[in-house]
């Protein structure tokens, strides 16, 4: 985990940087998560992107499946009261941050951009790659 320690608080933003170097001396990974603070550190790294540019409604839909139910990535269940301020970042996000990602993609073009608008593509994608 690289922003959340397993008590379910968030690390200093000098730690996160920290695991991030760490992970960019490797030849190969992949970071996932939407942490705005990052986002240019780690696309100027990559050489893919792939953006998940989902309707708001599937993206609240998979938050709520995942209720209650244990995760390798988090070391704590995560109940719906635990959600309540992720599903209001989640609604504002095509306003908030969406159009910091766009901008982004734009910016480092020279990445290999993926944008999946559906998880059908993306399911079709890694379907692909087997």
């Amino acid at each position: 985990m690289m922003f959340w320690n397993a008590d379910k608080t968030s690390v200093d933003r000098s730690v996160l940087i920290e695991r991030l170097q760490e992970v960019f001396k490797k030849d190969k990974w992949i970071i996932d998560g939407n942490y705005g603070s990052t986002m240019e550190l780690r696309i100027k790294e990559c050489d893919t992107v792939v953006f998940l540019d989902y309707p708001i409604d599937v993206c609240i839909d998979g938050i709520k499946q995942r209720q209650g139910k244990p995760r390798e990535d988090m070391p704590w269940i995560a109940t719906e009261e635990d959600d309540i301020e992720f599903i209001d970042f989640i609604k504002n996000y095509n306003v908030q941050s969406r159009p910091k990602v766009i901008e982004l993609i734009k910016k480092y073009s020279n990445r290999n951009i993926i944008i999946f608008e559906n998880r059908a593509q993306a399911e079709e994608f890694l379907a692909n790659l087997k």
